[in-house]
């Protein structure tokens, strides 16, 4: 089998558990392109809630437990990114760097806190073949248990 490099692709999750209000959360990434990415939110309420993954993940949503996720990749060795709650809740914001499907980065916003930022150093470039399954099923994992 040939080796290909092909460009490192990491897996960035927001999660919340138990908020206690309505609030806005965002990543707004210093250093990395994120793309498309995917958004759970329990309870529902589509009215409250509002979803982008245009230069980081943002989500508004109602009391309770959300999770946003992206891919993200890097051509200088950095993930970086300022994260924004408003207004402070009761519990942390957690944000999780996946690659491969292991965490190797994390970082929480403390309650009651309203920002905080992430500076991670990584490889830009992975050695090896590519495989997109292995790739989108390590991007998505579901939120950390309270």
């Amino acid at each position: 089998m040939e080796l290909h490099m092909a460009q490192a692709i990491y897996g960035l999750n927001m999660s919340v558990i138990g908020a206690d209000k309505t609030a806005y959360y965002s990543i707004d990434l210093t250093s990395g392109t994120s793309g498309a990415g995917s958004f759970s939110a329990t309870p529902a309420q589509t009215q409250y809630t509002y979803v982008s993954f245009q230069g980081g993940i943002t989500f508004q949503v109602p009391a309770g437990v959300a999770s946003g996720a992206a891919p993200v990749t890097t051509t200088n060795g950095l993930i970086a990114g300022n994260v924004n709650v408003s207004p402070a809740i009761n519990v942390p914001v957690q944000i999780v760097l996946y690659y491969q499907g292991k965490i190797i980065q994390s970082y929480e916003v403390q309650p009651g806190q309203t920002q905080g930022n992430f500076n991670w150093q990584v490889a830009s470039n992975e050695e090896g073949p590519v495989d997109p399954k292995a790739i989108l099923n390590a991007i998505v994992a579901p939120p950390p248990k309270p």
